[in-house]
């Protein structure tokens, strides 16, 4: 077994982290052999090939022979790794269920083109997008709800994603930097688009997107005919991010900030109209701030509906919402189901939503390292 390392290079350290939940949220830095992270010769994502041959592969042979040590020996574990990784999560799925970064969570019903999160900070600029479309029932049938169709995000580096939902709802389109990746994905799926500044890859049927300059990924999924997205934000950005999914300051209960930065509290918000009203619509975006790819023929205006209003969960009659509690388990119903079941009438459509609301706060362990923290030569 030979191993290369080569000291007139930089290296790379890899710390690795437990992760918690089906999700898989980061969770504390894990430090006992063979869990803990390395020193690498090689950056996974931009050299892959040499980070396989040289470090996971000659990490993977010497502890099946019950020799960790003599991978650790020439791959030391790093100093200087935080001992709890500094990223927060937001969720969106189902009738747009939104889960904020801060914990908080509401209903937001619009049909149309909005913004989750915008943050404009120390040279980083981001935003991240989605879209609405009209839920529809087992049968096919629209209804007066909406569902996450597509998301789009893009950094100061000009790197751009784009997940779309098929007019079927049984497949995702997926757009990099301007070019479309789907059939790329299809024929292979450990196929990844890389570029220095953006990872596109896909997981169990999972679209996984990393800004590296940035240190924002976003993974896309496809539910029971919805979207499911999940943004992991480096904790850098406590405080300076807008938008549908809160601004990230650690409290709950400020989270309805407009882009005018008025925060709305209490009887502004404390129905499920008024955050729609007040709070949600005035996050709609217009033709100039559009980052979404159209196809031929279609433009912004073809996906925006202002007039549109949905129908809201805490205005239905008792018995209705009794017997949408009792059909998602009684006790154990997630507000996400409840609403969805009232909404579709489709249960297994409100089920995958109350898996989803459940899963984002499971605490099922596995792991996970980061290792895209260059280390200087010494």
């Amino acid at each position: 077994m030979n191993i290369k390392i080569d000291f007139d290079l930089h290296y790379f350290k890899e710390c690795c982290y437990r992760r918690w939940g089906f999700r898989f949220r980061p969770g504390p830095l894990s430090s006992r052999i063979p869990e803990a992270g390395s020193v690498l010769s090689a950056n996974p994502f931009f050299q892959p090939i040499d980070y396989y041959q040289d470090n996971s592969r000659a990490k993977e042979v010497c502890c099946a022979s019950g020799h960790c040590d003599w991978y650790y020996n020439l791959r030391p574990r790093p100093r200087f790794c935080l001992r709890l990784i500094p990223v927060r999560t937001a969720w969106f799925f189902g009738d747009p269920h939104i889960n904020t970064l801060d914990g908080g969570k509401y209903t937001f019903n619009g049909y149309g083109e909005y913004t989750m999160m915008k943050i404009d900070h120390n040279g980083t600029k981001f935003d991240l997008q989605a879209r609405t479309d009209l839920a529809t029932n087992a049968n096919g049938t629209t209804i007066n709800a909406t569902i996450f169709s597509a998301f789009v995000a893009k950094d100061q580096t000009g790197s751009i994603v784009q997940v779309e939902m098929s007019r079927n709802k049984k497949n995702m389109y997926v757009r990099g930097n301007g070019r479309d990746l789907t059939l790329e994905f299809e024929n292979n799926p450990d196929y990844v688009f890389r570029t220095v500044n953006i990872s596109i890859s896909m997981d169990n049927g999972t679209i996984e997107a990393s800004f590296i300059q940035s240190a924002i990924t976003i993974k896309i999924s496809l539910g029971v005919r919805f979207l499911t997205s999940e943004t992991m934000v480096d904790e850098k950005y406590r405080g300076k991010v807008t938008g549908l999914m809160g601004n990230f300051d650690g409290n709950t209960t400020n989270d309805f900030i407009l882009p005018n930065r008025t925060t709305l509290y209490g009887s502004n918000v404390d129905t499920e109209r008024k955050i729609y009203n007040n709070f949600g619509q005035l996050w709609s975006i217009n033709v100039t701030t559009s980052l979404f790819h159209y196809d031929t023929g279609l433009t912004h205006d073809e996906y925006s509906h202002p007039e549109f209003v949905p129908f809201f969960i805490d205005e239905f009659p008792e018995d209705k919402r009794n017997k949408s509690i009792e059909v998602c388990g009684g006790a154990k119903a997630t507000q996400a189901c409840i609403f969805d079941f009232l909404a579709t009438g489709d249960q297994s459509l409100a089920e995958a939503s109350g898996a989803d609301d459940d899963t984002s706060a499971t605490d099922t362990a596995s792991l996970g390292c980061i290792s895209n923290y260059r280390i200087p030569k010494t």
